[in-house]
């Protein structure tokens, strides 16, 4: 417990540092439609809180993103996401899953700001509302670009406040991470995150989960881009209901 005030502290003091120094942008920024589809084929659902969803089995997960960039409001965005099982799509199994996420996001001078609303269909998917998830997010976050190298740095800071549908119980995720990016060539990038996650343990065991993912991507054409990666959990204080776990993926993304 001692451990987990200290991680929660550090995590408090950095979210802090971002917010004091945030204050609009001045410089007008340009509107439009922007959007990407994309297919990733992974060996498990392998989520970012440390949890082995589809029990070891490969799956596929599609995505179609769609966004609006406003002269001065931020951009809006829609998202559909899922992830299902090769050995059946809309089986009785909490690992075949559809995210229906819509969010606002918007660049001040110092800070960028999202927040968003996720609403997870999962387990029997479009039978009802039974096991289906609704998920507040915030996240603060902050880019910083080096001159030479072609490198990126964005930490973040992160909460997710989920409530299971009918039931009313409710449970939070914090993260608190880095986002680094580095162009090799004008093809070929490297995209890394780590972060720590605090789970708050209402519905599983309190704790905090350690993770890496790496992705390598590849433009294969102007708006087509080729994926390969992995992720790595393990637990760091408690969470004992996980085990360290680690997930490869490929992906092929078209953005427009």
């Amino acid at each position: 417990m001692k451990s987990m005030r200290i991680l929660v502290a550090m995590a408090l003091c950095f979210c802090g540092l971002i917010v004091g120094n945030s204050s609009f942008a001045t410089e007008e920024e340009q509107g439009g439609f922007s959007g990407s589809i994309g297919l990733v084929i992974a060996d498990k659902y392998h989520s970012d809180s440390g949890f082995d969803v589809s029990e070891g089995k490969a799956v596929y997960q599609p995505d179609i993103f769609l966004a609006y960039d406003t002269a001065n409001w931020g951009q809006f965005s829609l998202e559909l996401w899922g992830s299902y099982q090769f050995d059946g799509v809309f089986k009785d199994e909490s690992a075949n899953e559809m995210d229906f996420i819509v969010s606002w996001l918007k660049d001040f001078e110092w800070v960028t700001v999202q927040v968003g609303f996720n609403y997870i269909d999962c387990a029997q998917l479009f039978a009802g509302k039974e096991g289906d998830v609704a998920e507040w997010i915030v996240e603060l976050s902050r880019e910083f670009s080096l001159e030479e190298g072609g490198d990126t740095f964005t930490p973040y800071v992160r909460v997710e406040w989920n409530e299971l549908i009918g039931e009313g119980d409710t449970s939070s995720n914090f993260f608190i991470g880095m986002l680094h990016g580095h162009s090799f060539t004008e093809q070929l990038s490297l995209n890394n995150k780590i972060a720590i996650v605090l789970d708050d343990g209402k519905d599983t065991e309190a704790g905090a989960v350690g993770l890496l993912q790496v992705i390598l991507s590849y433009a294969l054409y102007e708006n087509v881009a080729l994926d390969l990666g992995g992720k790595v959990t393990t637990p760091i204080v408690d969470a004992q209901d996980r085990d360290t776990e680690f997930s490869a993926l490929v992906g092929i993304t078209y953005s427009f």
